[in-house]
């Protein structure tokens, strides 16, 4: 490939809809040109009720330890404990959401050029990224190699050893 990717720009963008906590999403947002993001807002929404099974959903990070997963998950416990007393003492969401983590699930759809995603996978899939993220970036990397392997080859080669030991 000789690296010129400006005609990458003129081809159609893509949306790629994530699941990850508002911290990844926060990371993620960061990315500005080239890219559109859409994410749910935590002011209008009031985990109580039927939409969300009437509960806060988390998503679990990576931790080098039980301790540091113990950790979290009380703090947690107690955040949702929080959460619902507030709600129950007349608090609108907008005015209990300020109790709400990082680590809270959240919908987020992201449309980029192929050039700007090319450059979002180079950075977000590095050693050095957010264990999370890398996770969800060599995800999707594998999943655009297998749909467009022309765009993504170069890339993918960087990372084919971790992506395999992934989807076994």
């Amino acid at each position: 490939m000789n690296r010129h990717f400006a005609l990458l720009e003129h081809a159609p963008p893509v949306s790629i809809r994530f699941i990850c906590d508002r911290g990844i999403a926060n990371e993620l947002t960061r990315h500005r040109i080239g890219v559109s993001f859409a994410q749910e807002s935590t002011r209008y929404c009031n985990y109580t009720k039927d939409k969300f099974d009437n509960e806060l959903t988390f998503v679990w990070p990576i931790f080098d330890s039980d301790y540091q997963y113990e950790l979290w998950y009380r703090a947690m416990r107690e955040t949702e404990h929080s959460y619902r007393k507030m709600i129950q003492h007349d608090a609108t969401p907008e005015q209990a959401r300020s109790v709400l983590p990082l680590s809270l699930r959240t919908e987020l759809v992201m449309t980029a050029n192929m050039r700007e995603l090319r450059t979002i996978l180079e950075l977000r899939c590095n050693k050095k990224a957010h264990p999370q993220m890398r996770q969800i970036m060599l995800n999707l990397l594998n999943q655009l190699y297998q749909r467009i392997p022309t765009l993504f080859f170069d890339i993918y080669n960087n990372y084919e050893e971790e992506i395999q030991s992934l989807t076994k």
